[in-house]
């Protein structure tokens, strides 16, 4: 089983395959592929310097994500999330690990 830090090393891995694009003195990162845990579960897991992370910039690593959940009727067991729309903001991005490791390990999906 893979644990906390090899998980991050995978997310952060994940997040820096994000294409970036621009316009001059302008980038933007474009959304990375949604991750898929072992049992099925699918989030969202984001970080640039337009979303809910931390360090908010486009560069990394970076402490804290921005996380949906896109498989409905699933809730968290290491986060909470916001207004019950599925995003939540500025996890700690070894909550999402864990949350990884609960489901079953990680599968990245494009």
């Amino acid at each position: 089983m893979n644990t906390v830090e090899q998980v991050v090393e995978a997310l952060q891995a994940h997040l820096n395959t994000a294409e970036v694009v621009g316009i001059p003195g302008r980038s933007f990162r474009m959304p990375v592929a949604a991750i898929t845990c072992g049992d099925g579960t699918r989030f969202s897991v984001q970080a640039s310097e337009f979303t809910y992370c931390q360090p908010r910039n486009n560069l990394g690593p970076w402490t804290h994500v921005e996380v949906m959940t896109l498989t409905e009727n699933t809730e968290p067991g290491h986060w909470s999330q916001d207004a019950g729309d599925g995003l939540a903001g500025y996890v700690p991005i070894e909550a999402v690990a864990m949350e990884i490791i609960a489901r079953r390990g990680l599968v990245l999906t494009s």
